[in-house]
């Protein structure tokens, strides 16, 4: 709200002015004041889909307006919203993008709705504002206005429940954004000016992107990783093979939605893996695991073992919630080169075993301080 009342009290205020100003230098001043109360927000993700979106609009709405010429007053009220949406959609796709790793495929339907709701909607919060010392009539105003703001996000999220209504799962870095943009502002230049070199800067940018893009996804086809997360009182792996994996730990975190959306998909979108129900190479005895010639050993509440004539190698000791566990015992029956801990063990414990690891010279990694365990298997 703050933002929209900045940016749109320095249009109108650049607009009365008898001087003729630009509308770029008058979104770039609207920047600069919010900037200069806060200067996180510009990595704030609304403030930058918020000016990228009207910068958007400013450029390419009326080009795209123009492309048809509609008599039928109610048509080409239909079309001016449809060009309102594609212009936005063009340069916020590469954030939106980025930052939600999806994008809305019916973003048509919904924003016909949406747009001219959101805008009565603004215009009623200023009406609201303007008669608030007067209780009945604020009172009925609020409430239409809610019933206005039900409606939109019900119809939002009906849109939403469609079949294929968001194509997921996408995952671009930095560099690519970059590219997507220069691309973006490369084709709109040429198409506006005809300038050849706004052609040129465009498909130089998305040569490299699709250079960058193949090149991850050649990287992804031929990742094994281990990755223990950091997820409180949970046991949560993941061990990838390529574009697949198999995940080891507590079955109610994955039917725990915050767990899942908040813990484990934004690494799976980022590793670009889907769920398998074995991986090939993966040898699983007991608490004992074999993969990619790692051999892991995962202990638990549940772990039993005893000792044998001679002692295996272990190259990775996943310690989970609260076994009976003895450093010293396990040591003479395993060669242990590196124990995590996860975010599932009791502090009152950690400590202890923490210095039982130093003791004994065996490296360890606490998940719950450190964040997420990750080892290339390679």
């Amino acid at each position: 709200m703050l933002r929209s009342a900045v940016m749109f009290s320095c249009i109108v205020l650049a607009g009365s002015l008898s001087r003729k100003t630009s509308i770029y230098n008058t979104l770039a001043f609207s920047a600069f004041i919010l900037l200069c109360i806060n200067p996180y927000w510009l990595w704030d993700v609304g403030f930058q889909l918020s000016y990228v979106a009207v910068l958007s609009i400013i450029i390419f709405m009326k080009p795209i307006y123009n492309l048809f010429f509609i008599k039928n007053k109610i048509l080409d009220f239909i079309w001016k919203l449809n060009a309102v949406s594609l212009a936005a959609q063009l340069l916020t796709t590469p954030f939106s993008i980025y930052h939600f790793h999806q994008f809305p495929n019916f973003f048509l339907l919904t924003n016909i709705v949406a747009v001219p709701l959101s805008s009565i909607v603004v215009l009623g919060e200023i009406f609201l504002c303007a008669i608030s010392f007067i209780p009945f009539l604020a009172l009925l105003a609020g409430k239409i206005i809610s019933w206005l703001i039900w409606i939109m996000n019900s119809y939002i999220q009906k849109i939403e429940s469609l079949p294929w209504s968001l194509w997921g799962g996408m995952q671009i870095n930095i560099e690519q954004t970059v590219l997507l943009i220069i691309a973006v502002a490369g084709f709109g230049y040429w198409l506006l000016e005809k300038q050849k070199a706004g052609a040129i800067a465009g498909l130089m940018g998305m040569l490299l992107f699709i250079c960058l893009r193949s090149s991850s996804f050649y990287q992804a086809y031929h990742q094994k990783k281990l990755i223990v997360y950091n997820i409180p009182r949970h046991q949560a792996i993941d061990i990838i093979n390529g574009r697949d994996y198999f995940f080891v730990g507590d079955s109610d975190a994955l039917s725990n939605d915050f767990v899942t959306n908040f813990h484990l998909k934004p690494s799976r979108v980022l590793h670009r893996i889907e769920p398998v129900g074995q991986l090939p190479d993966l040898l699983q005895q007991k608490n004992l695991m074999q993969y990619a010639s790692k051999k892991i050993l995962l202990i638990d509440e549940n772990y039993e073992f005893g000792r044998l004539d001679t002692k295996i190698p272990i190259d990775i000791v996943v310690v989970s919630k609260n076994p009976k566990l003895y450093f010293s015992s396990l040591t003479q029956t395993f060669n242990i080169r590196q124990v995590v801990f996860d975010a599932s063990v009791p502090s009152s414990k950690l400590k202890y075993w923490m210095k039982d690891c130093d003791s004994l010279s065996i490296p360890y990694y606490d998940v719950s301080t450190k964040g997420a365990f990750v080892m290339n298997l390679n």
